[in-house]
């Protein structure tokens, strides 16, 4: 019994030659690609890219490879695996021959003497044989097939998978789960040296270990490594989510949406559906897993959605006014100061709006906001309100003399961070 929790040593390789190419894949980033090495923010992204782009294609390939749907054709019977709990399998087609070891005489000399064969030809088969007994076996097995297809509901046919033909465990399967488990741990101990700041109790522990208990659960225990290995699909948009935080120009909330709801939640449940009605012979607790995981990702779009409804709520829209839109264009003339603004004015202003906002009813240079409508108002009060709350850095004494050069540079330094400067 303990032997089932002891990987084979055909799957301790598989995991450290993932290992090695996880650490590979980092260190070589680090050291050769500055854009990784100069910002731990960009290097905690290495290894969850490369793994998501992976295990994506992978999930897809392990997800066609043996599901079927109302649009596949035929598989071949001779196709399926010969282990256990892997829906129809070929254990049934063996041939049995007759023991004709003591044989009895028919006819006259009945009764009189027995007649002894060879026993080395007792185990042999004649190729008729066996073509006989994989054609009854694969007739067999396409009409059970029908009978249980042509039973199932139309919308089953039609929306949900038809999983119990496929493999419970693979050597894909086994690959694809080993690659993420590695992956995980390469994680926490990349990051407990590089970017510690990255890895939060919640979604660094306490996911990157549940995660590999259940991977290795999939692959040594539960044996159930290829329906796990389908669901790896679902990390295409951590690659859309990955891909916009490197690069700005490539972020795409509504893209990352999108692909979160078609697959982590209309995909995950409908694999789902079948895997708890449509797999008898897979266990409680995957089951069980699985139904977890599902809930985790409905909970992770709802708190989504309700970020982006507040982002949008934080800029208002007044009718004939300066629409929120507007709001958030660049000026052209970011440096230029306004001539009727006394020193004593600029001081009250914060550093980011001393060059950029008119202390009068005049329209702004290069824009056609009015400083006194009600959205620059909102706007402002948003500025005080933010400057008030988030304790600020110094400003170096040379920042501080009056003059254009200075405003300039401190408008430039902090306009990142200004609510009024969000491109």
């Amino acid at each position: 019994m303990a032997s089932n929790y002891i990987p084979t040593s055909e799957q301790g390789l598989t995991a450290l030659v993932c290992l090695a190419f996880h650490f590979s894949c980092f260190f070589i980033a680090k050291t050769f690609i500055p854009f990784f090495g100069k910002d731990r923010r960009n290097l905690s992204w290495v290894l969850t890219l490369v793994n998501a782009i992976v295990i994506s294609i992978g999930g897809f390939y392990a997800l066609t490879l043996h599901t079927r749907t109302i649009v596949s054709s035929q598989i071949p019977y001779e196709s399926y695996s010969s282990s256990p709990g892997s829906g129809f399998y070929r254990y049934d087609i063996a041939y049995t021959p007759t023991n004709l070891q003591k044989l009895p005489i028919a006819g006259a000399l009945e009764g009189l003497d027995y007649v002894t064969l060879d026993p080395s030809l007792m185990e042999l088969h004649s190729e008729a044989q066996d073509q006989v007994s994989l054609t009854r076996a694969r007739a067999a097995f396409y009409r059970e097939y029908d009978r249980a297809r042509s039973a199932m509901p139309w919308y089953h046919r039609v929306i949900f998978f038809d999983t119990r033909f496929q493999p419970a465990d693979s050597p894909t399967g086994q690959f694809l789960v080993t690659f993420l488990a590695m992956y995980l741990i390469t994680d926490l101990l990349c990051g407990i040296r590089y970017y510690k700041e990255k890895i939060s109790f919640l979604a660094g522990w306490v996911h990157h270990i549940n995660y590999i208990a259940i991977s290795y659960y999939a692959c040594v225990v539960g044996k159930e490594s290829h329906s796990i290995a389908c669901v790896l699909v679902i990390e295409v948009p951590t690659v859309v989510i990955g891909l916009g935080f490197l690069n700005k120009r490539l972020r795409n909330d509504m893209l990352f949406g999108a692909t979160y709801m078609i697959l982590r939640i209309l995909f995950d449940f409908a694999l789902m559906h079948d895997y708890i009605f449509g797999r008898p012979s897979m266990g409680l607790s995957s089951k069980m897993i699985g139904c977890y995981k599902s809930l985790l990702h409905v909970k992770f779009f709802y708190d989504w959605v309700q970020q982006q409804i507040r982002l949008r709520k934080r800029i208002p829209t007044i009718p004939g006014h300066c629409s929120a839109k507007d709001a958030k264009k660049p000026l052209k003339n970011e440096t230029a100061l306004p001539q009727s603004a006394t020193d004593q004015e600029k001081g009250s202003l914060p550093v980011s709006l001393r060059a950029r906002v008119e202390n009068s009813k005049e329209p702004m240079e290069g824009s056609n906001i009015e400083v006194d409508s009600p959205c620059v108002q909102a706007i402002l009060s948003t500025e005080a309100f933010v400057t008030a709350t988030i304790p600020r850095r110094r400003v170096d004494k040379q920042h501080r003399r009056s003059g254009s050069a200075a405003l300039a540079r401190d408008a430039e330094n902090h306009s990142a961070w200004s609510p009024i400067a969000v491109r």
